[in-house]
């Protein structure tokens, strides 16, 4: 049948010559376009088109085609413009003079060493490109310094030199800050010299949520500052008789009926890949073939998205589906509901996501997805997080099932289905793999929560490596005449200072400061001379002088509110209450927090008043609240993109809950806290996930889990303990009685034995002098379970001498009652009446009256077996 490349481009040659109007219109200066259209409307295939037609015209200028993808970060954008810049270079017959022999001379004539060692690189790796052979992978090598600025002096060479495209496809998707900076360089460059120069930028989706207006830094803010005064071109739709022409030029000669090309374009609205995908789909189920005569069509009904969209669950409306399940067999409204959670996800979805947000099976979801090829295919397997991404076969597919929710679904809760699978990408796989970010976003903004989205963007940004943000402010200073857009410049001073303040050691923060505050002082930014007041607070912070650090904290609060800067006052009256927070000022924190609330309600501030707020609570014992508060903390703080602290806020939230009697709730929290902790790379919060998961899967009745949690508990400890991190005899004394008191759950009582016994020994080597009662109780219910009364009773008798030392009355209870229940097994009925009593004698206080009443039965029955005997 027919290949996409035999369908003939229609309703483009307006675009095309519009294109090479404003191509011809750059041999007077560099010229800005900005193509229109979104995903699948054709733009990338446009272009490949009318450069095609420049080739074959023989008028084709020196080409730099550059496709970003959402989730590149800042080496990623790096690499692709890089290499696209020397694959052009290598490539193009645009030049008079061979350009490496251009840049060999500029070097040669260079008086700076470092810009003539730039152009002999790129000299060398379009020379190594030229001779490549092609039999194997080519690496470019990549400048020791800077190949931001290096590109920048290339262009300097060789952009007088010829005619250029630079084509940007979704430009919209590059979240580097660096590609940014040396962007508006080369723009203002190519302007200020008159270069022949096509600038072709396609903005594609709006991934982050951005909007007209807004003033933050990020793609939107840039586009619209660097090609504000851009001619607009767009891609529009297909028209009805486009798809005519187009069915006319491909299959010929057929016999179709009239009215299939008016059909078609209801069905695809016009949309060019849709309309490919229908034909694929149509050639595929064989509603058209073709024989000696032509193609033909089965029927112009079957050109209907009811027939085109297979079903589910096909087998199962066949007769007898009503039957019970045959084992291998997937239930058809799991089918349904995986479809539609994938379909809200989009074309590529993640298997893990599904099944975390349906708390199914480990192999429920894979069973559903592999029992439905004909609707969706294995995309490929992701190492960081060892898991599968899948693909609908048609986008047409997907949209499909997200307009026809299953049952239990309806289309006033996509909004909630889409956030809440924002919540869990980001939770569970953003922090190993910055792709599933621009995801998130995207389902934010589906879920109408567009300023979700845009925190989203902050994050993205700020994964630019430390290295790259010093390249951007080096070409800040090297061409400061550059048309950088607003906000670009004071980002990148800010950012790398606060990084700096929070990740390197004291000298490279303070110069990372020192820096941004020179260049603010020069821009008179009083606003980020107030921040950066903030920054020195937690320098002092880091140097142990609180007191100094709250006097500077408290200046920039005043000068920030002045300003009217409410978010970073926010930040800075948050940092304050830590600090009051550390020196057990109560009263000043509950302070801060209250004006840090009234300053700000955003959700990179509240986020982190509320994990306060919740730390506060949980020292005053009001456990409920503090859940709360640190649940509504790890919700916001994901939404800010701020997935440590969201992580930490989970954790404190799991562990009040557990203390409440709430583990079953809090276990699905959990168990996502630590996917994510992985995702991180953290193996002490890891650890502390593992060790909260054990008891909420105890408290679920879950033994079997609860014990294999227990022993990842311990093995993350040994690990820490061996790599010098946190771990030790204490901390190993904890993990050793969770493995004893689940294994015991477990059914497996001589492991629980072992583990016991070597939590008894770690508690003796070190001070965890509190949990060795724990462990000596433990151990005796053991022995009594496996009639070692003796046993038994000596290590119920070393645990009840500890806790009387201690003065524990709550724990001196428990052991009084398993006393009399060993020596009652042991016929010593007397002995038992006696520890009975003791029990009751030291239960006081209203909430021990039923204590106290089945302690006095159990004495009054002692008692009567004890005579009985006698």
């Amino acid at each position: 049948m027919t290949q996409r490349s035999d369908r003939p481009i229609v309703g483009r040659r307006p675009v095309i010559e519009a294109l090479n109007k404003e191509l011809q219109a750059c041999s007077e200066g560099p010229v800005s376009v900005l193509l229109g259209g979104l995903a699948g409307s054709g733009r990338r295939r446009l272009v490949a088109q009318f450069l095609e037609r420049l080739r074959e015209d023989e008028m084709l200028p020196t080409v730099v085609r550059v496709h970003f993808e959402p989730g590149d970060d800042g080496v990623r954008t790096l690499l692709r413009f890089f290499g696209a810049a020397i694959q052009g270079l290598a490539r193009s017959e645009a030049f008079d003079t061979d350009p490496c022999e251009s840049l060999e001379e500029a070097a040669a004539a260079s008086d700076d060493d470092q810009v003539a060692e730039w152009l002999r690189d790129t000299a060398a790796n379009i020379t190594a490109l030229r001779d490549h052979s092609g039999n194997d992978s080519f690496q470019i090598k990549l400048p020791r310094r800077n190949p931001w600025s290096s590109l920048l002096y290339t262009f300097d060479v060789l952009g007088p030199r010829c005619n250029w495209i630079v084509d940007l496809h979704d430009i919209g998707a590059a979240t580097s800050p660096g590609f940014w900076t040396f962007l508006s360089a080369l723009l203002g460059r190519a302007r200020s010299r008159n270069w022949k120069m096509m600038f072709l930028a396609a903005p594609g989706t709006n991934h982050y949520g951005e909007k007209p207006g807004d003033e933050k830094p990020g793609p939107s803010v840039f586009l619209h500052s660097l090609f504000g005064e851009a001619q607009v071109v767009d891609c529009p739709a297909l028209t009805a008789d486009d798809l005519g022409e187009l069915l006319a030029e491909t299959y010929r000669p057929n016999d179709f009926p009239d009215g299939l090309a008016k059909h078609l374009h209801e069905v695809s609205l016009g949309h060019p890949e849709t309309l490919h995908e229908v034909l694929d789909a149509l050639e595929e189920d064989e509603t058209i073939t073709w024989d000696d005569d032509g193609f033909h069509l089965s029927s112009l009904d079957d050109v209907d998205l009811e027939v085109l969209v297979p079903i589910a669950n096909e087998e199962d409306d066949d007769e007898g589906a009503d039957e019970p399940m045959a084992e291998g067999r997937v239930a058809p409204k799991l089918l349904e509901q995986v479809l539609y959670l994938a379909a809200v996800e989009g074309r590529n979805f993640t298997a893990s996501l599904i099944r975390t947000w349906l708390d199914a099976g480990e192999d429920e979801v894979d069973d559903a997805l592999d029992a439905m090829p004909q609707l969706v295919e294995e995309d490929r397997y992701h190492e960081a997080l060892g898991t599968w991404t899948y693909r609908f076969r048609y986008d047409f597919y997907r949209q499909w099932y997200v307009n026809n929710p299953p049952e239990g679904f309806h289309q006033k809760a996509q909004e909630e289905v889409a956030a809440e699978l924002a919540r869990i990408l980001l939770q569970s796989y953003a922090p190993a793999a910055l792709e599933y970010v621009p995801r998130a976003a995207r389902l934010y903004t589906d879920a109408g929560d567009s300023r979700g989205a845009r925190n989203l963007l902050a994050l993205a940004m700020s994964a630019e490596r430390p290295e790259l943000c010093d390249f951007a402010i080096e070409i800040t200073e090297r061409f400061s005449d550059s048309p950088f857009p607003p906000g670009l410049v004071r980002y990148l001073y800010c950012s790398t200072a606060d990084r700096s303040v929070n990740g390197q050691d004291l000298e490279r923060a303070r110069k990372a400061v020192n820096r941004a505050r020179a260049w603010a002082e020069r821009q008179d930014d009083a606003s980020t001379q107030a921040y950066l007041e903030l920054l020195d607070c937690r320098i002092l912070l880091r140097e142990g002088k609180g007191d100094e650090a709250r006097a500077r904290g408290e200046s920039a609060v005043t000068t920030l509110l002045d300003l009217g800067d409410s978010t970073r006052a926010g930040e800075t009256l948050n940092q304050l209450a830590m600090i009051a927070l550390g020196a057990g000022d109560a009263k000043a924190v509950e302070t801060y927090l209250r004006k840090a609330k009234k300053a700000s309600n955003i959700p990179p501030v509240q986020s982190h008043t509320l994990y306060i707020e919740g730390i506060l609570k949980k020292r005053g014992r009001n456990l409920a609240a503090a859940a709360e508060a640190f649940a509504r903390s790890a919700e916001l703080a994901t939404e800010a993109g701020n997935l440590l602290l969201s992580l930490e806020a989970m954790l404190n939230q799991s562990e009040c809950s557990l203390m409440v009697g709430r583990a079953k709730e809090v276990a699905p929290t959990l168990e996502r806290a630590l996917e994510m902790s992985r995702a991180l790379r953290t193996p002490p919060r890891e650890r502390a996930a593992a060790r909260l998961l054990c008891q909420a899967e105890a408290a679920r009745g879950n033994g079997e889990a609860a014990y294999e949690m227990a022993r990842h508990a311990l093995e993350l400890g040994r690990e820490l303990a061996a790599a010098g991190g946190q771990g030790g005899p204490g901390s190993e004394a904890v993990d050793l009685y969770h493995c004893g008191m689940f294994a015991a759950m477990a059914g497996k009582t001589d492991e629980a034995l072992n583990y016991l016994k070597g939590a008894e020994q770690a508690c003796q080597d070190s001070d965890a002098s509190n949990l060795l009662p724990e462990v000596l109780f433990h151990q005796g219910q053991l022995a009594l379970v496996t009639e070692d009364l003796s046993g038994a009773q000596s290590l119920l008798e070393r645990g009840l001498s500890l806790v009387q030392q201690a003065g524990d009355r709550n724990r001196e209870l428990r052991f009084l009652e398993q006393l009399g229940t060993v020596l009652s097994a042991t016929g010593d009925h007397s002995g038992a009446a006696n520890r009975f009593k003791e029990a009751a004698d030291r239960a006081l206080g209203p909430q021990a009256k039923e204590f106290r009443k089945s302690l006095r039965k159990r004495i009054a029955d002692e008692q009567k077996r004890a005579r009985a005997e006698g």
